[in-house]
């Protein structure tokens, strides 16, 4: 999302066009309420196209590496003061995302393999070992998938 340009949003489809994914892969998602809130909080820098920038509307970079180094330093202070913590990477928000997605039943495991970008369910299935059985059941039912598109669908003819 760093690289998220304001063109690409479609505030009428309620999509976001995602240019380069996961495996430089081209792929539409949802734009959720809460995203788009989180959007309209930026301010725009004029004549840069990025939504996320710092300095003269420069794109944001290296933010995986900034947060590994902050999760380092936490880590460490943790440690020092013997508090418990887990050091995680920006992939375990894309993670944490697939299994709440999940169990909150937004969508099937279907869904959400296309809103992550995999080119096959085998891969996405692995968010199932995180959910209960009713919610593992759920995930695979149509009646999900077809939930999932409701609100989208309501939201654009409103």
């Amino acid at each position: 999302m760093t690289g998220l340009r304001h063109a690409s949003i479609d505030r009428n489809e309620r999509t976001i066009t995602v240019e380069k994914g996961k495996g430089d892969k081209l792929r539409v998602v949802p734009l959720t309420k809460i995203a788009e809130a989180i959007i309209d909080r930026q301010p725009r820098y004029i004549g840069k196209p990025w939504v996320f920038w710092k300095d003269k509307g420069q794109r944001l970079t290296e933010v995986s590496s900034r947060l590994g180094d902050l999760t380092r330093r936490v880590a460490q202070k943790a440690a020092r003061e013997e508090v418990e913590f887990h050091r995680f990477s920006h992939h375990d928000f894309r993670h944490l995302f697939a299994v709440e997605y999940l169990r909150s039943g937004r969508g099937s495991i279907y869904d959400l393999q296309g809103e992550l970008g995999h080119s096959t369910i085998t891969v996405t299935e692995r968010y199932l070992a995180f959910l209960t059985p009713d919610q593992v059941k759920s995930a695979k039912s149509v009646m999900t998938q077809r939930g999932a598109h409701s609100p989208r669908f309501e939201a654009t003819n409103a």
